[in-house]
């Protein structure tokens, strides 16, 4: 199996190429706040698209090209590499700063530019 992942500087994306190299053939990755950091196999054929990444920092102020950035930037992905399957992880922090339990059917209470970019990519 090869897989595409985004957000390669992130916590989350540090873990899952360490989780995923006994089972997978190829792990690129991809940085979207830093694209020539990025690690990407030309000739390279995926399985799977693992986008974790944003590339709203946590603490940003609200951009709205920020969203449509990323968007293109996943869809230069798929278009360059034929990419078939994605999956979209998000961050609990488009809940906010809900207390108890959260289920995917709770209710968004974005509260920074970070998190309403995870809504927004989302629904896209």
């Amino acid at each position: 199996m090869n897989i595409l992942l985004t957000g390669s500087s992130g916590f989350l994306s540090q873990y899952l190429v360490f989780q995923f190299a006994p089972i997978c053939n190829l792990i690129d990755t991809y940085n979207y706040r830093n694209p020539e950091s990025s690690h990407l196999s030309c000739d390279a054929t995926y399985d799977f698209l693992v986008d974790i990444g944003s590339p709203t920092p946590l603490n940003s102020d609200d951009n709205p090209t920020t969203y449509t950035t990323h968007l293109k930037q996943v869809k230069a992905l798929y278009d360059q590499f034929s990419i078939c399957n994605t999956i979209f992880i998000s961050s609990v922090s488009v809940f906010g700063d809900s207390c108890g339990f959260i289920s995917e059917s709770s209710q968004y209470r974005p509260n920074s530019c970070y998190s309403n970019h995870k809504i927004m990519v989302e629904q896209a």
